[in-house]
């Protein structure tokens, strides 16, 4: 059998959508992610985590996407560089700058904790510059990252 005979292959629309993720493709948007709570002890931040309406893989079985994994670590990202400044109401934006995950294993329960500490901040002009390691799923998921929050200027 050959699998690629080394000449140039153009793939249509039709002959790509059997081999690919129904997920990716869009069943990841009628997912609900939620943070239920989230609780603070010093630069640690641990939050309580559920997907509702998650799709089921090919086995029939709900497991946490690397795609819901992110969002999730995103959000809690925003509301802990909030919460480290004492804020409680989000201002301005708060912008990723990179993140990188590793999967090591598969979370088939749609609720969940999502682990974020502060590795290091800094103010950069009006804003702050913090840089975070995460934990998904006890592990399952693990990753770094910076987000920059830039709030809205103050008026005059």
């Amino acid at each position: 059998m050959i699998i690629h005979s080394g000449e140039q292959m153009i793939w249509s629309e039709d002959e790509l959508s059997p081999l690919c993720s129904r997920y990716l493709t869009g069943e990841y948007r009628a997912e609900a992610l939620r943070l239920k709570n989230v609780r603070c002890r010093g630069d640690h931040f641990t939050a309580e985590c559920a997907v509702a309406g998650g799709a089921t893989d090919a086995f029939g079985r709900f497991h946490l996407s690397f795609v819901s994994a992110t969002v999730l670590s995103s959000q809690l990202a925003i509301v802990s560089a909030h919460i480290d400044q004492g804020m409680r109401v989000k201002t301005g934006e708060v912008l990723l700058r990179d993140m990188s995950f590793t999967f090591h294993q598969q979370v088939f329960s749609p609720e969940f904790i999502c682990d974020l500490d502060i590795t290091l901040r800094r103010k950069v002009g009006n804003g702050m510059y913090y840089k975070m390691s995460f934990s998904v799923g006890d592990g399952s998921f693990t990753g770094t990252g910076s987000v920059l929050h830039l709030p809205v200027p103050e008026q005059a």
